[in-house]
C-alpha cells in the first residue's frame, strides 16, 4: 500500500472536490480500491488517468 493515498490527500494534491473526484470516477473510470468506507488511490494509476484523459478534463473546466 506504499503507493496508496486517501482520497483526502488526493482531492488537496490535485485541488479538487469530492464530487470532482467522484465524478472522474464513475463518468471516466479513475481507478481506485475502496477497503471499508475509505478510498484510496494508486499514484501511478492516478498520472496515467490524468495524462490519458487531460484534453478531455481541460475542455471541461475551460466551459466554466
Amino acid at each position: 500500500m506504499d503507493n496508496f493515498i486517501p482520497e483526502k490527500i488526493l482531492m488537496q494534491t490535485l485541488q479538487i472536490s469530492r464530487s470532482t473526484i467522484f465524478r472522474y470516477r464513475t463518468r471516466m473510470g479513475l481507478p481506485h480500491i475502496k477497503l471499508g468506507s475509505k478510498t484510496f488511490y494508486n499514484l501511478k494509476e492516478v498520472e496515467d488517468f490524468l495524462m490519458q484523459h487531460a484534453s478531455n478534463i481541460y475542455k471541461k473546466c475551460k466551459k466554466q
